[in-house]
């Protein structure tokens, strides 16, 4: 069984529905890959081309990626203007709800708990991203996290899928326990 909401906006797709919570997004072809892997991978099996931020090769890939990491967000105490205000760059709204490069979009919510040392928070990635001068390679400022290494389907503990709407989006949250294989998308 599905639970369906209706969202009107990005603003409520990330206080409605992602809150306090840890989540990756992909697109309903991409996690049927996930689903068979039984893992995110940071390296699955997908064309540079068909990935994020690629174009120009590894001297710019995104952060997370050449920390062996797979990107997840975060926005927890996250306000809209005031990170509108401190990074007037960052393009959020690129990925919520939905990348503007697929049909649908599935989040998936991280249980931090299991998750635990892997994940390198938002504001302490932004930190590393400085130190280290990473300036060639992307990260969207304390919401964007990052999960070293593969993460295990077991440490999913919430399924969405975002369909858009004539105006707004529709999201069905699927039942799910870590343990059952997660159904494929319609």
């Amino acid at each position: 069984m599905r639970r369906c909401m209706f969202i009107a906006t990005p603003t409520q797709f990330v206080s409605d529905i992602l809150g306090d919570g840890l989540w990756h997004t992909t697109s309903s072809e991409r996690f049927a890959a996930i689903n068979d892997n039984n893992l995110i991978m940071v390296e699955p099996q997908i064309s540079d081309r068909g990935r994020h931020k690629t174009a120009s090769g590894p001297s710019n890939y995104p952060y997370a990626r050449t920390l062996g990491a797979v990107s997840v967000f975060d926005f927890a105490a996250f306000d809209e203007s005031e990170y509108a205000l401190l990074y007037p760059v960052s393009n959020w709204h690129a990925f919520v709800p939905i990348w503007h490069g697929w049909t649908r979009a599935i989040w998936l919510k991280l249980d931090r708990i299991e998750c635990g040392a892997k994940v390198v928070s938002g504001s302490a990635l932004l930190e590393r991203w400085r130190a280290e001068k990473a300036y060639a390679h992307t990260l969207m400022p304390r919401i964007e996290a990052a999960h070293i290494g593969d993460i295990p389907l077991s440490s999913i503990s919430q399924v969405l899928e975002v369909i858009p709407l004539a105006r707004g989006w529709e999201v069905k949250e699927f039942d799910f326990k870590a343990c059952q294989s997660i159904p494929a998308p319609a």
